[in-house]
C-alpha cells in the first residue's frame, strides 16, 4: 500500500466525488448513528513503512468495521473496491460502489436484525445508509433478502 496520510485521503475522497459521509469517516468524525458499524481506518495511524508492508499499491482506505478488524478501500490500479483484514489478506473484491454498499448493508443487517419485521429493519437500514447517497436502497435490500 502506498503510504497515505489522513489529510491526503480526504483530498482524494473529495476528488473521487464520494459521498460526504466517507470524508467524515476518514476524518475521524463518524456520525453518531454510524459508530456501531463504521470506524476510521486505523491504517492511517501506521507509519509510511508499515503501510507499505501491505503491498497493495495505491489504495484509498475508506472505512473499517466498528472494531477495525476489516478495512474497506478503493483500489486505483484495478478501479474497484475491496476489503482486507489486518493480516493483509484480501477478503472480497467489489466491482462497483453499489456492490461495496450492498455488502456493507448486508453486514449491518446481520448485526442489527433481531426480532424486527422486514419493514422495521428496512427503515433502520435506510436511516443508517442515507448519508451514503444510495439511489435505490429498496432494490439492494430485496436482493439481500433473496
Amino acid at each position: 500500500m502506498n503510504a497515505m496520510s489522513k489529510e491526503e485521503a480526504i483530498v482524494v475522497t473529495r476528488s473521487l466525488n464520494l459521498p460526504d459521509v466517507v470524508f467524515k469517516i476518514i476524518d475521524d468524525k463518524v456520525p453518531d448513528k454510524l459508530v456501531n458499524y463504521f470506524s476510521t481506518p486505523m491504517v492511517f495511524d501506521l507509519t509510511s513503512k508499515e503501510q507499505a508492508e501491505y503491498g497493495f499499491g495505491k489504495i484509498l482506505p475508506l472505512w473499517s468495521t466498528s472494531n477495525g478488524d476489516i478495512v474497506f478501500a478503493y483500489d486505483f490500479f484495478k478501479d474497484d473496491y475491496f476489503s482486507f483484514n489486518w493480516s493483509g489478506d484480501v477478503m472480497k473484491r467489489f466491482p462497483s460502489w453499489n456492490e461495496l454498499i450492498s455488502d456493507s448493508i448486508s453486514r449491518v443487517m446481520e448485526i442489527t436484525w433481531d426480532e424486527q419485521s422486514e419493514d422495521e429493519i428496512f427503515q433502520l437500514l435506510t436511516d443508517i445508509f442515507t448519508p451514503f447517497e444510495i439511489k435505490d436502497i429498496n432494490s439492494i435490500f430485496q436482493k439481500i433478502l433473496k
